[in-house]
């Protein structure tokens, strides 16, 4: 895998969305070009004007910029997750958003974007970013050991929250009424 993503040998942040503006991505294309990170963004890049324009305007301008198309296949998609630094998380107008709660389960230090709904889902123990200015301020400042706090308290709020035993005792609470 490492032939077909080179990245995986070193440290790398990672953002998965479709390609559209509210989802943010031109957000962190903007703060990566001024870090000294890599963060790797898979997205479904033809589908809309918004999408094919940052692709081709970005995806060979810089070095610790890269753009990925979309990936479907399971095994490979969580490989790239669970070998991320940091997930961004950047979506803003989205409901507990599945991409979320994956990452969140798989002990991912999260950043989302600041909206009700990523606040709600990660239960205010995010970092979260409005725009591209507080997401460099982030990056650039978080420690590994905010990263590893950050980890472990997505990780105990997905296992708590996000898994099928609550789900399905609370559906059974609802058919009871």
């Amino acid at each position: 895998m490492i032939s077909e993503f080179p990245f995986l040998d070193y440290d790398y942040d990672l953002s998965i969305s479709r390609a559209q503006k509210d989802m943010n991505i031109d957000l962190i294309i903007e703060a990566y070009k001024k870090l000294d990170r890599t963060v790797v963004i898979i997205s479904n890049w033809e589908i809309s004007e918004y999408g094919r324009n940052l692709y081709n305007k970005y995806s060979n301008e810089y070095n610790n910029i890269i753009l990925l198309n979309s990936i479907f296949d399971l095994d490979i998609l969580n490989c790239l997750r669970s070998n991320c630094k940091i997930y961004i998380h950047s979506h803003s107008l989205c409901g507990t958003a599945p991409s979320l709660v994956e990452a969140m389960a798989l002990g991912l230090a999260v950043i989302c974007f600041d909206v009700p709904t990523n606040r709600n889902t990660t239960e205010n123990k995010s970092s979260y970013f409005s725009d591209s200015i507080s997401l460099t301020q982030i990056l650039s400042t978080i420690k590994d050991n905010d990263i590893k706090k950050l980890s472990l308290s997505m990780y105990s709020i997905a296992k708590a929250r996000y898994n099928w035993k609550r789900i399905t005792d609370i559906y059974r609470k609802l058919l009871r009424t």
